[in-house]
């Protein structure tokens, strides 16, 4: 993790539009804050709202935008199964246009 941190950009501050993860994402990919996209207490963001994913998926992005716990080995964790699922991304689309984003949790540089 430290030479990945060390290759690419690390932030030492951060903000965020809400205290968990499904509704900062939602801000982040609508530029909505919270309380006007609604995600959040089982609540989905609609079909129709536009969207960072939708806009790339309409101009022909490959995108990566759901890691799950379903099928990871007890000696794996969260951040290595999605940092792999990322990985096989990558690799898959290396020819064309695609955005990825990878979010883990247990990252430190210090």
């Amino acid at each position: 993790m430290a030479a990945l941190a060390k290759s690419g950009v690390t932030f030492t501050h951060a903000y965020t539009a809400a205290m968990t993860c499904g509704p900062a994402r939602a801000s982040l990919d609508t530029g909505l804050y919270t309380q006007t996209h609604g995600v959040g207490g089982g609540f989905k963001l609609s079909g129709d709202t536009p969207s960072l994913p939708r806009a790339l998926a309409a101009r022909g992005y490959a995108s990566e935008w759901v890691c799950g716990r379903a099928g990871v080995a007890p000696e794996h964790g969260f951040d290595a199964c999605c940092a792999q699922r990322a990985i096989r991304f990558l690799e898959t689309n290396r020819d064309r246009p695609f955005a990825c984003f990878l979010q883990l949790r247990g990252l430190s540089t210090r």
